[in-house]
């Protein structure tokens, strides 16, 4: 499955205007977010440069100004460019480009012609090198934000989350909680007595956070780990979500954008500790018997 990339009808009459007026190659930056899924371009900037036939050089002080100058500079992934009256592909320079430009973990690229022809590639460096090219992009368009901020005051003041409260009105820390849920305990129990006056500060020394640690440090098998968590009588779903919410983003992201490449297989065993491509998914998918299914 291919990376789904989104970008604003207004941005891509921006990025097409630049093209049209531009003797030579032109080219610039633009701001890109992950969100649910898909990559939305939602603006663009055209910097002082220099541009020739086949090269464009951006004003490194420019860079440095509009970094400073957009709200959320690490939203600054995408970089656009054209190739003027010639096709469009990824030239030995372009290479070059990009390879610099994902040194931040994830770019967006797209070159552009004056027929209206583009290329459009994600490139991926982590947890491990992965390029996505001949993309396919949809449009979208300029939100509301007056409606927005009316929605969400709207929201706040109708729409409360459940609490759970003990019997002397004490609320119970959330992590305290969940971890009496994994440890097969009443989400409430405090060990002793319900209505009692007790310390609720989070646990200093859990040995299940241990083990992940230990895991993610490469000293012991995914295998190692899920028979260990199952010892504890714990639910390594739960677990796994808990202590290390990261690694369901990086495998969603791989199973999502990088399932079909050659190699996958072998990436996801040796960045994460011998897991195989099935227990990947169980994972993802949310499967509550990965205990059972894994350490048979």
């Amino acid at each position: 499955m291919k990376p789904k990339v989104k970008i604003n009808l207004e941005v891509l009459q921006k990025m097409r205007e630049f093209v049209h007026l531009a003797e030579n190659e032109v080219s610039g930056l633009g701001l890109i977010r992950l969100d649910d899924g898909v990559f939305r371009v939602y603006d663009v900037f055209l910097l002082k440069q220099e541009c020739g036939a086949a090269s464009t050089d951006i004003d490194e002080l420019a860079i440095a100004e509009l970094t400073g100058k957009v709200e959320h500079p690490e939203d600054l992934r995408f970089w656009w460019h054209s190739h003027c009256d010639m096709g469009v592909f990824w030239s030995g320079t372009d290479e070059g480009t990009i390879l610099e430009q994902v040194d931040v973990g994830w770019c967006l690229s797209m070159v552009l012609n004056k027929a209206d022809e583009y290329k459009l590639r994600l490139d991926v460096q982590d947890p491990f090198p992965m390029s996505f090219d001949d993309l396919s992009y949809s449009l979208s368009y300029l939100s509301n934000e007056s409606l927005i901020t009316e929605c969400k005051k709207e929201f706040d003041k109708k729409v409360t989350n459940k609490v759970w409260v003990w019997n002397k009105g004490k609320t119970l820390p959330a992590t305290q909680g969940y971890r009496n849920y994994l440890h097969g305990k009443p989400y409430g129990w405090d060990g002793d007595d319900w209505g009692e006056d007790r310390d609720y500060s989070p646990l200093s020394d859990d040995p299940l956070e241990n083990l992940i640690d230990s895991w993610s440090e490469g000293n012991m098998t995914y295998d190692a780990l899920v028979k260990k968590i199952d010892a504890y009588g714990a639910n390594v779903f739960d677990t796994l979500y808990l202590y290390a919410p990261e690694l369901f983003s990086q495998l969603t992201f791989i199973l999502e954008f990088g399932e079909d490449r050659k190699g996958v297989e072998s990436d996801i065993r040796d960045t994460f500790g011998g897991m195989t491509l099935e227990q990947a998914k169980q994972l993802i998918h949310g499967e509550k018997n990965v205990n059972k299914s894994q350490s048979c």
